[in-house]
């Protein structure tokens, strides 16, 4: 997989668990009706995604500082 700035790993993890929490929150507290139920759902794929983005941020090795390339001679 292509190397991903943490900052930008970070911020995708952050917005995701932001926005799951309040999917899930707003689907849970308006009572008796199925697009919110929805929403709910919604929330849980999107916590979901944050937990993966957050594995590859924890896992991803960090980028070499050398920039040289080896040619094949």
């Amino acid at each position: 997989m292509k190397y991903v700035k943490p900052t930008k790993l970070k911020i995708i993890t952050l917005v995701l668990f932001g926005t799951g929490a309040f999917g899930i929150l707003v689907g849970l507290g308006v009572p008796g009706n199925q697009p919110i139920l929805m929403m709910s759902f919604m929330g849980v794929i999107n916590i979901c995604l944050g937990g993966f983005f957050g594995w590859i941020f924890l896992t991803q090795e960090p980028k070499s500082e050398q920039r040289r390339k080896k040619y094949g001679k």
